[in-house]
């Protein structure tokens, strides 16, 4: 099993339970670890026979950005579905998404971690 892991993405978007937050936005903050079979793919050194970890940083940019979120489990899960659903190879997704909490608390972040695998048809 091969790992990708692009870490600690930054992304404007509009995620939150209060209608301020979903109208002004913030930044996130997102690790993205995908997961795919092919232990010969590296020694065939050919871009096809992987996952193209800039279409991977677009899929996960476009479907944040182009959505509005009540809650950061609800764009974390849209995330990973898209990601299973462009990427073919993809056979299990991680992604975590960080946010600075909107109200005054002692804490660096809330972070929400979910982990999908492809279900076999």
């Amino acid at each position: 099993m091969n790992r990708i892991l692009i870490k600690n993405i930054k992304l404007y978007g509009h995620c939150g339970t209060t209608e301020a937050e979903r109208t002004t936005g913030a930044l996130y903050e997102i690790d993205a670890a995908v997961y795919y079979s092919g232990e010969t793919y590296g020694i065939a050194d050919d871009i096809e026979h992987t996952v193209d970890y800039t279409e991977l940083y677009g899929c996960i940019a476009d479907s944040f950005q182009n959505e509005t979120y009540k809650l950061i489990e609800s764009a974390a899960e849209r995330i990973a579905d898209a990601a299973l659903k462009r990427f073919n190879l993809i056979d299990k997704v991680e992604i975590s998404l960080r946010k600075r909490p909107p109200f005054d608390a002692s804490l660096d972040y809330v972070e929400v971690r979910i982990t999908r695998e492809r279900k076999n048809s």
